[in-house]
């Protein structure tokens, strides 16, 4: 007996639902807050900064989906999981931040920061040695350690010149990393009593 053209057509359909569902992409399960967000960063082109909650180990694993269209949408998927945080778009640069920070360092006021033709690496060692960020560490006993915080782009070797006055840290951060073309910047504070301090880009 043959093969009806019902049952083929009904088998077509099958087949096509199948192949959309596995043609979708799939949820993307994350180990770290800074993975999920370089994920992002990769997915939709774009450029993020990550300042830690106090006291966030980052041990909770973060699923995203990938697929919409709007990073706004993923930024939110994120923050709905991770509801200590918030995130805005400023400085053509994607943040995520703690809800309540009121002493954080991002919104010190920065005087004036001038670089010419530096590396970011070099860049990255001026921003510890500007007047007010110095102040800031200091009045709250507070040091500069970088440590590894997981895998991470290698640092720019272009040589860049950035010049600003009156803005905060916030503002100069995301104003490095788009003169570098770096994908993030990240601040974290750590430690017995929060004593360390790292800033990364």
């Amino acid at each position: 007996m043959g093969v009806g053209p019902i049952f083929i057509s009904r088998v077509s359909a099958f087949l096509v639902i199948v192949l959309f569902l596995f043609a979708r992409t799939p949820a993307e399960t994350f180990t770290t807050l800074r993975g999920a967000l370089e994920g992002v960063a990769a997915k939709y082109q774009i450029q993020v900064g990550l300042e830690y909650a106090i006291n966030d180990k980052d041990l909770q694993p973060i699923t995203l989906d990938l697929s919409a269209k709007s990073v706004d949408t993923v930024l939110t998927q994120l923050i709905n999981q991770k509801t200590d945080y918030a995130w805005s778009f400023a400085d053509s640069v994607y943040d995520v931040y703690p809800k309540s920070n009121s002493d954080s360092i991002l919104d010190v006021k920065i005087h004036e920061f001038m670089t010419k033709k530096l590396s970011s690496k070099n860049a990255a060692d001026l921003v510890g040695q500007i007047p007010e960020i110095k102040e800031w560490l200091i009045t709250r006993s507070v040091s500069r350690r970088e440590f590894q915080i997981g895998p991470s782009a290698p640092s720019s070797e272009k040589l860049a010149s950035v010049s600003l006055n009156n803005v905060s840290f916030r503002t100069l951060l995301n104003a490095l990393i788009r003169q570098f073309g770096i994908v993030d910047w990240v601040v974290v504070q750590y430690g017995e009593n929060q004593k360390y301090i790292g800033i990364y880009f």
